[in-house]
This record gives structure tokens, sequence and C-alpha cells, in this order.
């Protein structure tokens, strides 16, 4: 995972410069090993987010 917060060099993205994005780079599908599908990956992303926020 990734982030990038902040205004780019060039006002081309109206995004002010306290904002992110979140960039998660998955790796192909048949290397997962955690969930079979796109909707259970969700899942288990959103959980583990929960736990890590409190």
């Amino acid at each position: 995972m990734v982030t990038k917060t902040g205004a780019p060099e060039l006002a081309t993205d109206p995004m002010g410069p306290e904002f992110s994005d979140v960039i998660v780079i998955l790796k192909p599908k048949d290397e997962w090993t955690t969930a079979e599908t796109k909707e259970e990956l969700i899942e288990k992303y959103k959980e583990n987010c929960q736990l890590s926020l409190g």
C-alpha cells in the first residue's frame, strides 16, 4: 500500500494539500492466499483496517 498526500506541482488536480490518495498494488489473482474473490479481498481489507484504527 502506498499513500500520496498533498497537491501536485501542476494545478491539474483540485485535491488540496490535506487530502491523501491510497494506492493498493495487488499480486496477480492466482497468487492470492487470503481471498478467492475480489469481494472477499475487499472484506478482509476492511476488517484489517478496522483493527488498525482501533
